[in-house]
């Protein structure tokens, strides 16, 4: 059901075969494919041959023949996930076909318009009866093709290395699988041997930062309908805010975790903003806490990550950058100090906060990013104030650009 928790990730596999691009020797790329056949399948059993099988992978394996709104691109007429999918007596891989002159480009255009074609009758035939290989090479035969050269034809789709399944001809709506995992998971999976490890972090980085259409729609709708209503910017603000928070869609599932709160997001590690530059922003203390300031007391902001970094301890310990203290440390009022901590525990001179070390791994930072070459000084004031260990700001001198350059105390690392 779509909405569904469910997960993306990369697995590494002991003593997997390593796939390294054009460099591959053929050796590996069998032991790829024997990999491949080894842990996945796209086998689609009858009922006669094994029944729980057969309802698993209908029923969770199968990709609809009428395809969902999601998945259909160009007009409604491409399955962004190819289906159905091209069916092979093995597993094999299949490199990118590049034309070396016009008539090559010219075959590819003819190929690519056959392997259409084959398709339509498949699918044509499909509605009527389940598929066998007799009737693919009967089709193979009506535009004089052998089966080789149809393998070949599939290097001519894709632009990049691809593994094509071995893959019957009942089951070209069937997603890969494994089947001891498919009969304990009981859910659907798609396990793929990565030949792209570039393509794969991008794919798991567009779904992680995937925009909700819907959202920007009704937004867009909002702000043009404040634009000619004339009114100000403060009101449209008002209204782009309640158009967010009033007509966000989300699946019952999601509800259900938000009226639980469980958490909706697990990390294996940390993360933490450093505000590095000098002109961060910063939050105003409590509106209690600055009631109680004399009125010509500048002191009015809370203190961030940057202040307790200049207000660390005077060890050897702590002879760290700013980055390393962000990454390695947390900090915590003095109130909350635990009377048996696990790590021990500093004071920082001033402030009233305590620090320890992170127990396990460190945390990834996140920090203001400047452009080297349009903003030189506080590029380089940036990376000065994250990787040099320093007490105070007086430390470093401008021009930042020139203090970077030749410096002697500035840590390689940043470099």
């Amino acid at each position: 059901m779509r909405g569904s928790p469910h997960a993306h990730m990369p697995l590494w596999v002991k003593n997997a075969p390593k796939y390294n691009g054009k460099n591959t020797d053929e050796k590996t790329i069998l032991e790829i494919i024997e990999f491949c056949d080894k842990y996945t399948t796209t086998w689609f059993p009858s009922i006669d041959e094994d029944g729980e099988l057969h309802y698993y992978v209908k029923e969770l394996q199968s990709h609809s023949r009428n395809h969902s709104k999601s998945c259909l691109i160009c007009h409604g007429t491409i399955c962004r996930f190819e289906f159905p999918r091209a069916i092979s007596r093995r597993t094999f891989i299949s490199f990118p076909y590049m034309p070396k002159n016009d008539e090559d480009v010219e075959l590819i255009k003819i190929v690519k318009k056959t392997l259409r074609d084959i398709n339509i009758e498949l699918n044509n035939l499909e509605k009527d009866k389940i598929l066998t290989w007799t009737d693919f090479d009967t089709i193979l035969d009506k535009y004089n093709w052998t089966y080789e050269y149809y393998e070949w034809s599939l290097s001519t789709v894709h632009s990049r290395p691809k593994i094509f399944h071995k893959r019957e001809p009942n089951a070209r709506w069937i997603n890969q699988y494994n089947e001891e995992l498919l009969r304990a998971w009981n859910a659907n999976m798609n396990i793929q041997f990565i030949l792209d490890p570039y393509a794969c972090a991008r794919y798991l980085m567009s779904y992680t930062t995937k925009p909700e259409r819907e959202m920007s729609i009704l937004l867009e709708a909002t702000h043009k309908e404040c634009r000619e209503g004339n009114v100000t910017v403060h009101e449209e603000m008002k209204k782009l805010t309640g158009t967010f928070f009033n007509h966000r869609q989300i699946s019952v599932q999601e509800a259900i975790y938000r009226a639980a709160k469980m958490p909706l997001v697990y990390s294996s590690r940390g993360f933490v903003f450093v505000p590095s530059h000098s002109n961060s922003c910063r939050f105003l203390k409590s509106r209690e806490a600055l009631q109680q300031l004399n009125p010509n007391d500048q002191n009015i902001y809370m203190s961030n990550l940057a202040d307790k970094y200049f207000d660390r301890p005077f060890d050897e310990e702590f002879h760290i950058c700013m980055a390393d203290f962000a990454s390695n440390y947390e900090f915590f009022a003095v109130k909350r100090v635990s009377k048996n901590p696990r790590t021990p525990i500093k004071y920082l001179r001033t402030l009233n906060f305590a620090v320890k070390k992170r127990v396990g791994k460190s945390a990834i930072i996140r920090f203001p990013h400047f452009h080297r070459e349009n903003d030189a000084e506080n590029y380089f004031e940036n990376l000065l104030s994250l990787y040099l260990p320093i007490r105070n700001r007086n430390e470093l001198k401008k021009p930042y650009e020139l203090f970077y350059e030749e410096g002697e105390m500035f840590d390689n690392r940043a470099k």
